[in-house]
């Protein structure tokens, strides 16, 4: 048994080949943006460098709409000021244990065995 000629492979390995790598490269990039996003909700100043850079590369068509999207969702959030910080859940308070219950109570009846 001899050695198998590289030219004269199988070419529906030659395609699944191709088509693992064009997927691997694929989630390569997936995984490079979701560590860039995750470091722009984390430091600012790294935020700006960042979306400096996929605005370049999308203005290139680089970069992926959903991606792109994403990217721009969480600028957005960066920009915008958060309106009120909410409370510690330690004391956020729950209407239906800070306020009696609005039900009336049943009132006291005597049993009907204690009437004369």
């Amino acid at each position: 048994m001899g050695k198998k000629d590289a030219l004269a492979a199988n070419p529906v390995d030659a395609f699944r080949k191709k088509q693992r790598k064009r997927e691997v490269e694929k989630h390569k990039k997936e995984r490079k943006a979701n560590k860039d996003i995750a470091d722009m909700r984390e430091d600012p100043q790294k935020a700006k460098e960042v979306l400096k850079r996929y605005r370049k590369d999308n203005e290139l068509g680089r970069v992926d709409p959903k991606l792109w999207a994403r990217i721009q969702e969480v600028a957005l959030s960066l920009e915008r000021p958060d309106p009120s910080p909410s409370p510690p859940p330690s004391l956020i308070i729950r209407h239906s244990l800070a306020s009696p219950d609005p039900s009336p109570s049943p009132s006291p009846v005597a049993p009907s065995s204690a009437i004369p």
